[in-house]
C-alpha cells in the first residue's frame, strides 16, 4: 500500500471508545502497513483535562478535535457583564463612588484607577495591582498590596524588578481613539504573556494562584466608603 501511494499521509479519526488504547492499536497497524508518520485524530467531547489524561497514557494521538468544550463554556455558559459607576467629576476633582451591598463580592472598587503588573529579574510576572489614578508609579523592590474583598488582608510581592502599566485609553469624550489592533497581534501578545508564567501557574490541577490586589491608598479609600455607606468624606 505504501508503494502504491508514496506521497500520502494516512489518517484516522477516533471518536469513541478508549481513545488512548485505540490510538496505539491504530498506530501499530499503520506501521505494519509501511506508514511511518500516520495522522491520528481524536475527538469525543474533549477538554484540556481529558487530553492531559490521555497524553499521560502515552497515546499515539497527534491531532485533537476540540469542539463543544471550545465554543461552549460548560461550567459558566453565560457571561454576565454590567457597568458600575466608580467616580463622578465634581469640579475640581473626581469623587470616588462605590456600590454598597450585603454581598461582599458585589462591592466595587471605587475611583479612577490604573493597573500595574510587576515583574522579577527573570522576566516573570509576579502580581498585578490596582491603584488610584493619582498615585505615583510603584517603584519599590517589595510591594505590599491588599485583598480586593478582605481589605485588611495584606500580601507582599518580593523581588520586584520593574512595573508596567496595563491600561491603554481607547475612548475619549465618547469617541474611540487609536487604532484597532489586528487579531493576530492580539493572539501573539496573549501567547507571549502566558509564556512568561511559571510552570506552577500553568498546570491544570491546583495551579499556583497569581496574585492580584489593591494598593494601600485604594484599599483605604474603599474601606472609608464602606464605613460611610458609600458616601465620601467631606473635603
Amino acid at each position: 500500500l505504501k508503494k502504491s501511494y508514496p506521497d500520502i499521509q494516512p489518517a484516522i479519526r477516533i471518536d469513541s471508545g478508549d481513545l488512548a488504547r485505540l490510538s496505539k492499536i491504530a498506530y501499530r497497524m499503520f506501521i505494519e502497513a509501511g506508514f511511518n508518520d500516520p495522522l491520528i485524530v481524536a475527538s469525543n467531547d474533549l477538554d484540556e483535562y481529558l487530553i492531559a489524561d490521555i497524553k499521560r497514557q502515552d497515546a499515539r494521538i497527534n491531532a485533537w478535535g476540540v469542539g463543544t468544550h471550545l465554543i461552549t463554556s460548560q461550567d459558566y455558559p453565560a457571561l454576565g457583564g454590567v457597568y458600575k459607576l466608580t467616580a463622578v467629576y465634581e469640579p475640581p476633582r473626581w469623587m470616588p463612588k462605590i456600590k454598597v451591598s450585603s454581598n461582599i463580592e458585589k462591592l466595587t472598587n471605587p475611583g479612577r484607577k490604573t493597573v500595574y503588573r510587576f515583574w522579577n529579574r527573570k522576566e516573570e510576572p509576579i502580581g498585578d495591582m490596582l491603584v488610584d489614578a493619582l498615585e505615583e508609579k510603584p517603584s519599590a523592590e517589595d510591594i505590599a498590596m491588599y485583598h480586593p474583598l478582605h481589605l485588611l488582608k495584606k500580601t507582599v510581592l518580593h523581588g520586584v524588578f520593574h512595573a508596567k502599566p496595563l491600561l491603554k485609553q481607547k475612548v475619549r469624550k465618547g469617541k474611540v481613539i487609536g487604532f484597532e489592533e489586528p487579531l493576530e497581534s492580539i493572539r501573539k501578545y496573549v501567547r507571549e504573556q502566558i509564556g512568561h508564567l511559571t510552570p506552577e501557574m500553568k498546570r491544570l490541577r491546583n495551579p499556583d494562584r497569581y496574585r492580584v490586589g489593591l494598593s494601600k491608598t485604594l484599599a483605604q479609600i474603599k474601606r472609608r466608603l464602606i464605613e460611610n455607606d458609600g458616601q465620601p468624606e467631606n473635603p
